[in-house]
């Protein structure tokens, strides 16, 4: 292990060289405090195999899987060099059509992959793309974090909602049907989060706000969608089309 290099809700991500080949890799590890929650450990698990089985450039690549001690899993995956769109959108505010367009369609392309195998992302958000610079300086999409992501064959019911009882995904990007917490959600949701993540890098801006959760989600099922021009007239018809 070299270093920290993030840490969100439920796990830590490290750095690591492989001790015989020397190779760059990522770790990440169920942090102590949730290793004797069985279900999100399960949902740990869960995310190793669904992320593995689609087997797209555009979805971040898992080599292995373990426990550091009894309960609480790792994962080891290809460590990425770059940045999270998120991280992009705060530095450039916002983006020209045709790079906006380009990482999306970088991202439904690797939505297609998983939608193909039966998986739905549930969570398509700007902190869960990573940008990666090809050769010729171009930015590339890469998909991360499956960690409430679902196979499409899987019962429906209590492993949709947290132990909480809140519907999982990110109140911002959430398809309405999200939003109602029905059940049988399907690949148009995911689809849905990408227009969301498109209207932003276009406009500066998301289409519904809040200062919670309610605030925002009452909005996602009641207020009309805001046309992209009126927030930023330069957008192109076609494009707002």
């Amino acid at each position: 292990i070299l270093r920290t290099v993030g840490s969100g809700g439920m796990a830590d991500v490290y750095e690591a060289a492989h001790v015989e080949i020397g190779g760059r890799l990522s770790v990440k590890v169920i942090k102590k405090e949730f290793a004797c929650v069985a279900s999100l450990c399960e949902r740990f698990q869960v995310e190793a195999r669904t992320a593995a089985s689609i087997g797209h450039p555009g979805i971040v690549q898992i080599f292995d899987v373990g426990e550091v001690a009894p309960g609480r899993p790792y994962m080891v995956m290809e460590y990425l060099h770059g940045e999270t769109l998120a991280d992009m959108e705060k530095r450039k505010k916002k983006f020209g059509e045709r790079e906006a367009a380009g990482l999306c369609i970088h991202v439904l392309d690797a939505l297609h992959a998983a939608h193909e195998a039966g998986v739905l992302h549930r969570d398509i958000k700007p902190e869960n793309v990573f940008l990666i610079r090809s050769g010729d300086g171009h930015a590339w999409a890469k998909i991360i974090d499956f960690g409430i992501a679902r196979l499409t064959a899987d019962p429906v019911g209590p492993t949709r909602k947290t132990q909480q009882g809140m519907i999982l995904g990110t109140p911002y990007y959430i398809s309405p049907e999200q939003a109602r917490g029905v059940e049988n959600i399907d690949a148009r949701s995911d689809i849905y989060a990408v227009g969301i993540m498109l209207f932003e890098m276009l406009t500066g801006a998301l289409p519904f706000g809040g200062d919670s959760m309610v605030e925002i989600l009452t909005k996602v099922l009641s207020d009309p969608f805001p046309p992209p021009r009126s927030v930023e007239p330069s957008i192109s018809v076609e494009m707002e089309n």
